[in-house]
């Protein structure tokens, strides 16, 4: 039942629809295929979120980045609230044999990225 709603979540923020066709979420002159969110869900509803990330917490990104992304070669990013947990959890990803990990750092700085390749 959690991979459904993790699937549910993926496709109703737009990321899984023509993800390999290169249609990703710009950031900073290159485009994403997935960008996650791995801050708490009490994080993301205190501080906000970015419209098309998927929230993974850093803790279970082990657990549940083969649901979301099952294409170990997808370009992903990473945020969270400082850029510690975002860096944890890339390194997570590359040991996992993703091999396209981009590590955004803190929340502030993601949102500014993205917003930037926005205009």
């Amino acid at each position: 039942m959690k991979k459904f709603w993790l699937m549910v979540i993926a496709a109703a923020s737009g990321v899984l629809s023509g993800c390999s066709s290169g249609d990703g979420m710009p950031v900073a002159g290159k485009s994403y295929q997935f960008v996650i969110d791995v801050r708490t869900l009490a994080e993301q509803q205190q501080f906000g979120a970015i419209k098309g990330a998927i929230l993974i917490e850093h803790t279970k990104i082990g657990d549940e980045i083969s649901e979301v992304v099952p294409d170990k070669t997808s370009s992903i990013a990473l945020f969270c609230r400082s850029g510690r947990r975002s860096a944890i959890a890339a390194g997570k990803l590359r040991e996992l044999g993703y091999s396209n990990v981009t590590d955004l750092g803190a929340f502030s700085n993601a949102k500014k990225l993205l917003e930037d390749s926005d205009k």
